[in-house]
């Protein structure tokens, strides 16, 4: 088993991208699943957001189940970043694209892992690198959707952005191993930030 991918990020922070697309789009609307120490949450501006954390930071103390299951706002832009495990992005990320208002966004993150450490499920204790979980699973989940358009911005840990527009499906299989991924990886629509940010994203979202 490879131990470690030749992955190279793009030192750009997810907050710079998530805030030049708001400025960019003239997003308004803003909700982050997944807030920890708000990292992103507190510094990102823009006109209303909202953020869902069962534990700290946002400003809605609840798990992302319990807030889709009790709000039906919709948002411009989307930033999933909760629990790291495949089952609960792919439930989060249904639940966004049906609150996502007509040419939003939804981001998600850790979509682009590098070690076998970062995905260990469950979470290692103690933690002794990055954890990204299993979230890259939804990737080959993505690439063979018509009905939405799938692509990662290479910035550290991978950035998944999905906006609802066709795209030409692409086949890898699914599976959900280390070894698979390390296959396959380097198949995915990765595209660099800089380009994105250069284009004013006009090569991932329409």
């Amino acid at each position: 088993m490879m131990e470690r991918l030749p992955v190279v990020y793009e030192p750009i922070d997810r907050l710079e991208i998530i805030q030049e697309l708001i400025n960019v789009r003239k997003y308004k609307k803003y909700l982050e699943i997944g807030c920890d120490r708000d990292s992103v949450f507190a510094y990102v501006k823009v006109d209303h957001r909202v953020g869902v954390d069962p534990e700290r930071g946002g400003n809605l103390r609840m798990t992302s189940d319990e807030y889709f299951d009790q709000y039906n706002d919709k948002f411009d832009i989307i930033f999933i970043d909760g629990l790291h495990y495949y089952h609960q992005v792919k439930k989060d990320l249904e639940n966004s694209l049906a609150r996502l208002e007509p040419g939003g966004i939804i981001l998600m993150h850790d979509c682009l892992p590098s070690s076998p450490l970062e995905v260990a499920i469950p979470m290692p204790t103690p933690l002794r690198s990055a954890w990204t979980g299993d979230v890259w699973r939804i990737n080959f989940d993505l690439i063979v959707r018509s009905d939405i358009k799938y692509s990662i911005l290479n910035s550290p840990y991978g950035l998944g952005c999905v906006s609802v527009q066709p795209q030409e499906i692409t086949e890898l299989g699914t599976g959900s191993k280390w070894s698979f991924y390390c296959d396959n990886w380097n198949k995915l629509p990765i595209i660099s930030c800089r380009q994105a940010l250069l284009s004013k994203f006009s090569n991932i979202i329409t």
